[in-house]
């Protein structure tokens, strides 16, 4: 996940790059994290959002 799109909110973005590793990978043992530290402010909306992502891919 690009670190920008976490902190800019661009959910579209997000959901894109979480579904694009996952089939790459077959969503197997897979750890999903931003190429860097995302620093203060952050929404917590935006984290939520991506939890849901992922919650709702590996089921």
């Amino acid at each position: 996940i690009e670190r920008s799109d976490v902190t800019q909110g661009r959910k579209a973005a997000v959901q894109r790059r979480i579904h694009q590793s996952l089939q790459e990978t077959g969503g197997s043992r897979h750890i999903i994290t931003p190429g860097c530290g995302i620093r203060y402010p952050l929404r917590e909306d935006i984290l939520m959002y991506i939890h849901e992502i992922i919650h709702h891919s590996c089921q």
